[in-house]
């Protein structure tokens, strides 16, 4: 007997159904959490909009309850309840524009605010299943906002996957340990390094963090300062001064030790921290209760980089004992180790200069002995002859005859004595048999070789004395013409 063409059709509908039905009461019992991600895309953000939202990477091994129904799905996370078919944002202007169950695996929702909304959210939820044992949650999420003339549009992504916790797990050689749940930790503020230090030194570095923080109207929340000196050693009780600046809005807020109550209205403050002649700002924002959960939901509320005031000269008295020390990056080492090396290079040269004054001079001798000649100051120069080359001989002390006062006779200038310990051997010219005793080699008058005479006994021979015929100018004996006026000259 054929069917009605209703029933036909209500068969139809109920078969294709069941596999939907039956796909989605598989996936109830309870799940942990395996990845749990946020991916933020920043586009525009504007002085007004707050924190910058940041990605991030959160904890998993968490635990979350799943349960079916024919046509939907929720996800119970302990503290918050996803469903396939509803919203997942807690802006309350955001509401469901279509809902679909296209496979028994796959459940899609697009939700969204309405046009010109201050708070403007466009949004995609998708819950994907592979068999029964994984499970992954999708929210891909475009924000567009406009807050106090300011424009934040990003873009968020968000993906958390779980796996099927059994009830009567199969025991396995190589057991897995449970990770014990915790909740989402909050991304670390980026602060400078600050050490502790036994020693410090002068405060140069006012360091407040961080340097945004949102707050909703008639909460509370708290920044921290800390002072360092020029080697990033905190001083510790330092005096920190906290006070209030209205930027924009009609904020009204209170600070206490760096904490900032608000008390009514919305906007933007500045949080500006003194320690003395040190000054850093930072920023809190007062936002809606509403706008302030749509904040901490996509994972925007969240400490940033701090910020720092540093001051370049001298640091001054911030009510704390302190001791001066000038860091030096440079091993502690190096100083002693430069002073022991200009030590021994400063008694090198004191022994090479005393070495120096103990040492006798060294003379060049021919092959009789000489006497040491020193310069004659003020002596005129002497007239050499062309062709002749001679030694001269040692300059010796001459005084002029006694002569009255008023005599004008110009006389020879005086010249140091030269004291021999005993008298030079005598040589001859072969040639013109002219004698020399001043260690000569050579004759004077003719270039003949001399050669060394016998002296029977030692005797000081008195030099001679030339006199200049016009001028009567005296000269030693070797000079043979007058620098005057240039006669020659005769003995004296």
């Amino acid at each position: 007997m054929a069917r009605p063409p209703i029933i036909a059709a209500l068969v139809a509908v109920a078969s294709s159904a069941l596999p939907f039905a039956g796909g989605a009461q598989d996936l109830s019992g309870s799940w942990r959490s395996t990845r749990d991600d946020v991916d933020v895309t920043i586009r525009e953000w504007g002085p007004g909009c707050g924190p910058r939202p940041s990605s991030r990477r959160g904890s998993v091994g968490r635990e979350a309850t799943v349960r079916a129904t024919a046509t939907s799905l929720s996800v119970d996370t302990g503290g918050r309840t996803l469903r396939s078919d509803r919203c997942w944002s807690d802006n309350r202007d955001v509401a469901v524009r279509s809902a679909s169950h296209p496979s028994p695996t796959r459940w899609v929702s697009t939700c969204s605010t309405p046009d010109g909304a201050a708070l403007g959210e466009r949004a995609t939820y998708t819950v994907s299943a592979e068999g029964d044992r994984r499970l992954t949650l999708r929210d891909e999420t475009e924000y567009e906002w406009n807050i106090q003339g300011s424009v934040c549009r990003a873009r968020s992504v968000m993906v958390r996957e779980y796996e099927r916790v059994s009830a009567a797990p199969t025991p396995t050689p190589t057991p897995t340990p449970t990770p014990t749940p915790t909740p989402a930790p909050t991304r670390p503020t980026p602060e400078p390094t600050v050490r502790r230090c036994a020693r410090v030194g002068a405060a140069r570095v006012l360091v407040v963090a961080p340097s945004r923080r949102s707050l909703p109207v008639g909460g509370r929340t708290c920044f921290r300062a800390r002072v360092l000196d020029a080697a990033r050693c905190e001083l510790e009780g330092a005096a920190v001064a906290w006070s209030l600046r209205p930027s924009a809005g009609a904020a009204e807020a209170t600070v206490d030790r760096g904490c900032v109550a608000s008390t009514r209205g919305e906007g933007v403050l500045e949080v500006v921290a003194t320690a003395g002649t040190l000054s850093a700002r930072a920023v809190a924002t007062i936002v809606s209760e509403d706008q302030y959960r749509s904040l901490a939901a996509a994972h925007i509320e969240e400490e940033d980089a701090s910020v720092e005031a540093i001051d370049p000269g001298a640091g001054q008295s911030l009510g704390v004992s302190v001791h001066t020390e000038i860091p030096s990056p440079s091993p502690r080492w190096i100083w002693p180790a430069a002073a022991l090396l200009g030590g021994g290079l400063a008694l090198g040269l004191v022994a090479w200069l005393l070495s120096r004054r103990k040492r006798k001079p060294v003379l060049v001798q021919d092959d009789e002995p000489t006497t040491v000649r020193r310069p004659i100051p003020g002596m005129a120069p002497t007239y050499e002859p062309p062709g002749r080359h001679r030694r001269e001989a040692p300059p010796v002390e001459m005084f002029p005859p006694a002569t009255d006062a008023t005599s004008e006779a110009p006389t020879m200038a005086k010249v140091p004595a030269v004291v021999a310990s005993a008298p030079p051997a005598a040589k001859r010219c072969p040639v013109c048999a002219k004698e020399f005793l001043d260690g000569s080699v050579f004759c004077t008058e003719d270039g003949a070789g001399l050669v060394a005479v016998a002296v029977t006994a030692p005797a000081v021979v008195a030099p001679k004395v030339r006199i200049c015929p016009r001028c009567q100018r005296r000269y030693e004996p070797l000079m043979d013409f007058c620098v005057d006026d240039g006669e020659r000259l005769k003995d004296g």
